[in-house]
């Protein structure tokens, strides 16, 4: 699923089966190509992100969440969803990895 959220897009992949074990799947993973404009962020996550749930059995809604925050730079946006998930939650019950990367501006890389 792709698409613009006040600024986010949402890159939808293919679901593979964990590291280890996707000979059992019978699909050979490929590699994906995403553009990423100047000084746009990169967002990946574990599923531990998207299934962690509320008080009320409601799954963390991460598209919405951030549509109300602009995070400047890669550590802040992991500081914040981070932080945010687990007030959302008040107890995860499952690991989350989060890696944000920034694409600097061409001046930048010289």
């Amino acid at each position: 699923m792709a698409g613009r959220l006040e600024g986010k897009r949402r890159v939808g992949l293919p679901s593979l089966l964990p590291l280890g074990l996707g000979s059992l799947g019978g699909h050979t993973p490929v590699p994906h190509r995403i553009p990423l404009p100047e000084q746009d962020m990169l967002l990946l996550y574990t599923d531990g992100l998207t299934e962690a749930r509320n008080a009320s059995g409601d799954f963390y809604p991460l598209a919405d969440r951030l549509a109300a925050r602009r995070p400047t730079a890669p550590d802040g946006l992991v500081a914040t969803v981070s932080a945010d998930v687990r007030d959302w939650t008040h107890h995860l019950a499952d690991d989350i990895a989060l890696i944000a990367v920034e694409r600097p501006a061409a001046a930048a890389r010289c």
